[in-house]
């Protein structure tokens, strides 16, 4: 399956940017979640154009209160990527409304920090979609729309029972760990952003300051040549 979705993803590329470096990136995906896969659909921008794009589509694993859900997304790939963020969009089943929040809007696209402060390398697929597991652990961006009379009986009972407080608090201290492990990586990526805008910033003083230091080599050049030709 894995050589399968490279294949796929590699003749999906074609018509992209920089597809050797979009393909490494999408594939390193796969081995990790299982239940995502590859292929190519039109997307409609806000003004109307329509584009053929890569996108990756299907579940991702998230815990919430010590279950385990399957969260339905789309993630589309720009022909530029990875050097520009990908569109991710929560897709409900039949079954399933969209809960919005400050993550996720009403038609379920999602808006966190990481993708508005993408910048490849330091930004790429596989830790993106490890994020978006952390945040809709927190808090699911989708809910079942319909509840069945069983489920009605199961809540009425769950009522009258004594809540586990112990298990409550494992899921609070296990929700904590997870904020305090997505605060570090956002942390250590602004601090990586900032070193490398301060690399990118020395090189350009340095590159001025040698050709500021060769034009005024040159003017010298052309005064001693014209002083020549005057003797």
């Amino acid at each position: 399956m894995m050589s399968q979705y490279r294949q796929y993803v590699r003749s999906s590329l074609s018509q992209y940017k920089f597809p050797d470096v979009a393909e490494r990136d999408i594939v390193a995906v796969f081995n990790a979640f299982t239940d995502l896969r590859p292929k190519l659909a039109d997307y409609v921008f806000n003004n109307g154009t329509t584009r053929t794009l890569l996108q990756l589509d299907g579940t991702i694993p998230v815990t919430y209160r010590g279950s385990t859900y399957n969260i339905p997304i789309a993630i589309w790939l720009m022909d530029t990527h990875p050097y520009n963020p990908p569109l991710v969009y929560v897709k409900p089943t039949s079954s399933m409304q969209i809960k919005s929040g400050p993550n996720v809007d009403s038609n379920g696209k999602v808006y966190i920090t990481y993708l508005s402060e993408w910048i490849y390398p330091n930004s790429y697929l596989l830790e993106l979609i490890q994020i978006l597991a952390i945040l809709f652990g927190e808090e699911p961006p989708v809910y079942s729309r319909v509840v069945t009379s069983a489920r009605l009986h199961n809540q009425s009972q769950e009522a009258v029972r004594t809540p586990n407080h112990a298990e409550q608090d494992s899921d609070d201290e296990e929700l904590s760990m997870l904020r305090e492990e997505l605060r570090r990586v956002e942390n250590r990526k602004r601090e990586k952003r900032k070193e490398d805008e301060k690399k990118q910033l020395r090189r350009e003083v340095e590159k001025a300051k040698a050709e500021l230091q060769e034009m005024e080599k040159n003017k010298n050049v052309s005064q001693n040549e014209r002083q020549v030709k005057e003797y």
